[in-house]
């Protein structure tokens, strides 16, 4: 690790349990050549740097009484069932939504072909 405050607060998230992307961003002006090629040199070595994050577990049986275990599972199962009948229901409204949209537009097509009929007795009865 780069000897500086910035790398010592996020020297928990360059290692360990994380993925981290890091953006180093350099100068080309002549003066900053050194605290440029050092932050290269950091660059090269956080590429190098590797780890493999692993989700991170929570084991609710320690930090849960064993008697509140089998509530605990029966919530669990109630929410996995209550998320199943939401995208239910979400299917069937979504059909039922493109059958009204069908419906309305079969009702506006009858309410023109009566319109039409309408106009030609209307026309036909003139015509008597």
């Amino acid at each position: 690790y780069r000897d500086s405050k910035l790398t010592r607060i996020l020297e928990p998230a360059l290692g360990g349990n994380s993925s981290t992307a890091i953006i180093c961003t350099i100068t080309p002006a002549q003066h900053h050549l050194a605290e440029t090629m050092n932050t290269l040199k950091f660059a090269a070595r956080a590429k190098r740097m590797k780890n493999k994050p692993i989700l991170n577990d929570i084991n609710v049986s320690n930090s849960v009484p064993s008697d509140d275990l089998p509530l605990l599972k029966k919530y669990r199962d109630e929410i996995e069932n209550l998320r199943s009948e939401k995208e239910q229901l979400e299917v069937l409204y979504t059909q039922q939504k493109v059958g009204l949209e069908h419906e309305k537009a079969d009702l506006q097509e009858m309410k023109t072909i009566l319109h039409q009929k309408i106009e030609r007795y209307e026309s036909m009865i003139v015509d008597l």
